[in-house]
């Protein structure tokens, strides 16, 4: 009688093991086969790659990163670096001719009246202090 009483204490044992760790159990299987997650398992997490396409700022269409340009790269390839955006430099804008100088005017710069040499003209600073009575 011990024996029997022992064997079901043990049977009972088990089962109650077996339904505690069958609580603690993750989804392994079923009609997805051993060792696959449940479809649901991701719910919530967003596409690391299309977060890095909208982190860099451009948009994420269609499993695509779309750059402002119009051309487009996977956006996986994209997150891996295996292509960049690389924006085409706009040619510069051709330089505006300067404008050409005024000439400047005032005391020593006027041709002088006897035809353009300047030799034998007074010094203009000389003729103003001599003018103020200096």
């Amino acid at each position: 009688m011990r024996g029997v009483v022992s064997i079901f204490l043990i049977s009972i044992l088990l089962c109650l093991s077996a339904v505690v760790s069958a609580q603690d159990d993750e989804f392994v299987g079923g009609l997805l086969g051993p060792g696959t997650e449940s479809p649901g398992g991701n719910i919530g997490m967003s596409n690391p790659a299309a977060d890095y396409c909208s982190n860099q700022g451009y948009d994420y269409s269609g499993g695509s990163c779309v750059f402002p340009d119009g051309s487009s790269c996977d956006a996986w390839a994209f997150y891996r670096g295996e292509c960049k955006y690389e924006p085409k430099p706009k040619p510069a804008p051709e330089p505006t001719p300067e404008p050409e100088p005024e000439p400047i005017v005032g005391p020593g710069t006027q041709t002088p009246d006897n035809g353009g040499s300047v030799i034998g003209m007074p010094n203009p600073a000389a003729v103003y202090c001599s003018n103020k009575g200096y």
